[in-house]
Order: structure tokens, then C-alpha cells, then sequence
């Protein structure tokens, strides 16, 4: 768990889910589909012209960017240039900033009530559920103490999945991320047939990818462990996947 600045605190942070967001893209092609089973629209042979975007599309992901870039647009907002899931208001004093992934969308502002006007605004162009303060965002669980001028970010359920998914959640619990003296190397190759197999069946780049992101996030406790697993996920081999094995049996502790 990290405790972040005093700056933070001051902060209002609101999460809203777009409800289908991808069926509020409008096409710009002429594209048709089979009937769907069990809603049958005249004979079987006929097909079915859509008018919305549709999940499955291969463009649905960029008409609802673009439909949700003109409603934000609209309302004064400009497009971050170097990241364009991220979109900023800035008027006088107050600045609004809204990140979106996919169809979760954060509005970020000192201003309580300007995150408000922009909650109204939102519900007059989609259909959306206001998920409130925000306290669950992307796997990382944010836990605020106005009082005590605090914020708290941990990933307590992220890591109870990877363990579930990996095998690990009944292991037994270490008290460090890796185990001390331990060197690893790439000339620690595969030495027996039966080693190579094995390593072809173990998820050493899925699980290292996995780590990657509870370091980056929440975790810098274990960021050098991963970093040094993450070197040989081209070729891993039996020892490597003991240290990743170990690193579970400290998250499970932790």
C-alpha cells in the first residue's frame, strides 16, 4: 500500500460506466449481418443492415472513440495529444481531467461541482451508471481519509486472482520476495529433454506479465524481483520459475 502526496487529498475523483458504450457509435460503412438465433426477422435468408455500432465489430472500438471524443469536445474539452484515452477541461482556475478506458470513465477535478456539470452533461448524450466516489479503479483498490488527509492504493483482490490462477492459494507464505543469495542467469538453460518439456507447459511469460503490472501499480516492494525474472522470459527454465513460484509464496503473506 502506498500513501500518496498531500496534494491528492484536495482532489475529487468520480467513476461513471457507460452503459453498451460501443452500440453508441454510429457506422460510417454499409455493414449486415446474419439473424441472430431465436429472433428471426422475416425469412431465414434474410440479412440484417446495422445502424449502430455492434460489439465484434472491428471498428466499434474507434466509432465510440470518436462519437465520445465529439460529446467531450462539445463540452470545451481538448484531447491529450500524447495519450488520447485522455481528455482535459481547463477554464479560468479549474481544470477537469478525464481518463477513459474503454467504457470506465474517471472525472478528476478540485472543483466538486464542476465534476458534477459534467456528470449531468454525460447523462443528456449516454446512458451511464455513476459508480460514485471513486474506489475501485482498473484492479486497484483506493481507500480515502479525508480526515486524515490520506489515500491508500492496494490490489488486495488482484493478487488473491493470480494466485487462484496460477495454483498458488493455498501455498505457504515467505517473508521475502526472493530468496536471499540467490544469482539467476541465462546459462541456466534447459540441461535434460524432460527439463524442456516441462518449461513448455510452465506460464512463466503470463505470470511475469501479470507481476509486472502489481509492481508498477501498487507494489515497488517487489519491482526489482520482477524486473530480474522478466530478463529471461524468452528462454525460462526450472530454476527461474522457483523464483517466480517464490515471489507468489510473498504475495500470499502479503
Amino acid at each position: 500500500e502506498v500513501s500518496l502526496p498531500l496534494l491528492l487529498w484536495r482532489i475529487w475523483n468520480w467513476s461513471l460506466d457507460i452503459s453498451s458504450a460501443y452500440l453508441n457509435g454510429t457506422l460510417d460503412a454499409d455493414v449486415y449481418m446474419e439473424q441472430p438465433e431465436g429472433f428471426p426477422q422475416g425469412p431465414p435468408s434474410y440479412v440484417l443492415k446495422l445502424k449502430k455500432g455492434l460489439y465484434g465489430l472491428k471498428q466499434s472500438g474507434r466509432l465510440w472513440h470518436q462519437k465520445l471524443n465529439t460529446v467531450l469536445l462539445s463540452l470545451g474539452f481538448d484531447k491529450v495529444r500524447c495519450d488520447n484515452s485522455i481528455w482535459v477541461y481547463k477554464k479560468d482556475s479549474v481544470k477537469v481531467i478525464i481518463p477513459v478506458f474503454v467504457d470506465d470513465m474517471t472525472i478528476t477535478s478540485k472543483d466538486k461541482s464542476k465534476v458534477i456539470w459534467v456528470k449531468q452533461e454525460l447523462k443528456k448524450h449516454f446512458k451511464l451508471r455513476d459508480l460514485g466516489p471513486t474506489s475501485f479503479l482498473l484492479g486497484v483498490k483506493v481507500e480515502r481519509d479525508r480526515a486524515k488527509r490520506t489515500i491508500w492504493l492496494s490490489q488486495p483482490q488482484y493478487i488473491k486472482d493470480l494466485l487462484a490462477r496460477y495454483g498458488f492459494s493455498n501455498c505457504s507464505p515467505v517473508t521475502t520476495p526472493m530468496d536471499p543469495g540467490l544469482h539467476l542467469s541465462k546459462d541456466m538453460g534447459p540441461s535434460t529433454p524432460e527439463e524442456v518439456e516441462e518449461m513448455r507447459t510452465v506460464p512463466y511469460i503470463h505470470a511475469v506479465g501479470s507481476l509486472i503490472y502489481l509492481a508498477i501499480s501498487t507494489r515497488p516492494d517487489i519491482a526489482f524481483t520482477v524486473g530480474v525474472l522478466a530478463r529471461f522470459s524468452s528462454n525460462p527454465v526450472p530454476k527461474h520459475w522457483q523464483a517466480v513460484k517464490h515471489l507468489f509464496r510473498y504475495l500470499k503473506g502479503t
